[in-house]
């Protein structure tokens, strides 16, 4: 009965894991200081070239590449949750969001892991949602760069249709500012020229929408 008890007491206390995509970037490393700040487990993906800010003990890292199924399995696997939050960057020459993200659900599917927070953001998606010199900041965004605009937009379609509990979240323009307390977030919520979010807010918003189950199967939109 004590073993028994001592076992139990052991699993009640097991920490929640976090598995990220694009952990070496800005916003994976505000997710990472929030979910180490709430005691959680953090592993990541980190390409080999890739510098990250700084090393922690607490965080797992895995070197490879986007394509290297293995090692994202090796990721996702025994995660409560993944968070992607992979983006190229201009000139937009290396566009991998749509392939690194069928490799993920792949991997999720195969392990049993069920809760996806994508970050992508406001000019990918709905134009009701965004007020009339953003979306014209987003037609010209897939004018001037079509295949990463169309890169994107597959990431967000394969993510709604893989059957698991997916949220796409997408802030706007972001910043490197503290968290603030006004955050507003929504399916319907409308963003526009001058909105803006920080870093610190999407990364305690995706992790407090994990851990209160909400917005599953929802493209919401966030803004400070």
């Amino acid at each position: 009965e004590a073993i028994f008890c001592d076992l139990l007491q052991g699993r009640w206390n097991m920490k929640k894991r976090i598995a990220i995509f694009g952990i070496s970037g800005s916003t994976g490393q505000a997710i990472v200081k929030n979910g180490l700040a709430r005691d959680y487990e953090i592993i990541g993906l980190a390409r080999p070239s890739s510098q990250l800010p700084e090393e922690n003990k607490n965080v797992e890292i895995v070197r490879g590449e986007l394509s290297d199924r293995e090692k994202i399995i090796q990721v996702v696997n025994g995660s409560d949750a993944v968070i992607c939050v992979l983006g190229p960057r201009p000139p937009f020459s290396d566009l991998f969001c749509g392939d690194a993200t069928a490799a993920i659900l792949q991997a999720m599917q195969g392990t049993g892991s069920n809760r996806l927070i994508c970050v992508t953001g406001a000019m990918i998606g709905p134009a009701e949602n965004r007020a009339f010199l953003l979306d014209w900041m987003a037609n010209r965004f897939m004018q001037r760069a079509p295949e990463a605009a169309e890169d994107r937009h597959r990431q967000e379609d394969l993510i709604m249709s893989s059957g698991i509990d997916w949220t796409l979240v997408k802030p706007p323009r972001l910043t490197d500012l503290a968290a603030g307390d006004n955050v507003s977030a929504g399916s319907d919520l409308r963003v526009g020229w001058f909105s803006k979010l920080s870093r610190a807010d999407v990364a305690e918003f995706c992790i407090n929408i994990f851990e209160q189950n909400q917005h599953v199967q929802e493209r919401v939109f966030v803004t400070g």
